[in-house]
């Protein structure tokens, strides 16, 4: 068998599998789907995630350091801790819908159109990402921390526990919903009864 042939996977399904003591690095995986998969604490350095879906699978504290995700989507998944800061960045393009990212670290990304619907993001941090027209929807942000952020046009209308200083991120044009605006003004010291 070819080393090489090994290290790629195509238009392939995983299902329930446990990924966590498998070598991944330089892995190259196209047009696969992960249902039910265990990547919990995996080392995915330097892997390549190009048209891939996982759903339903656990990714805490996964080693994503140079790990390329290019049109890459995770629904109902669990990505606690990852640093995805560390990724490769070019070509980057990640979705998430009903995700927990409590504690997820992003920092310098860049994608137009961004999409985190429907997660949790306690405690994450967005550092100096250039996000602009983000969908935010439904998505909750209690305790995340969010600087240096070029969200312009971005749709915050139905997020949940934002505060951040508009001072310190670009926000032109982003929306808000007139009740979630407290969280912009946690930054002026404004009381708002």
């Amino acid at each position: 068998m070819n080393d090489r042939k090994a290290m790629e996977y195509s238009d392939e399904t995983f299902d329930s599998l446990t990924w966590g003591k498998s070598p991944l690095q330089g892995r190259v995986f196209r047009d696969c789907r992960f249902e039910s998969c265990d990547f919990s604490e995996a080392d995915l350095r330097r892997s390549r995630w190009i048209d891939c879906t996982f759903r339903r699978c656990n990714l805490s504290n996964a080693n994503v350091a140079n790990a390329a995700f290019k049109t890459v989507h995770f629904d109902t998944c669990k990505l606690l801790g990852v640093d995805f800061g560390t990724c490769d960045k070019l070509l980057l393009e990640l979705s998430f819908h009903e995700c927990d990212l409590s504690y997820a670290l992003f920092s310098e990304l860049d994608q137009h159109g961004f999409s985190l619907t429907g997660s949790r993001l306690r405690d994450a941090e967005f550092l100096r990402c250039t996000f602009p027209e983000a969908n935010f929807d439904g998505s909750d942000f209690s305790g995340a921390r969010i600087v240096g952020c070029d969200l312009r046009g971005a749709d915050f209308r139905s997020a949940t526990g934002y505060a951040f200083d508009p001072r310190d991120n670009r926000i032109e044009k982003a929306r808000f919903d007139a009740t979630g605006i407290r969280g912009l003004l946690e930054a002026f010291g404004v009381v708002i009864e």
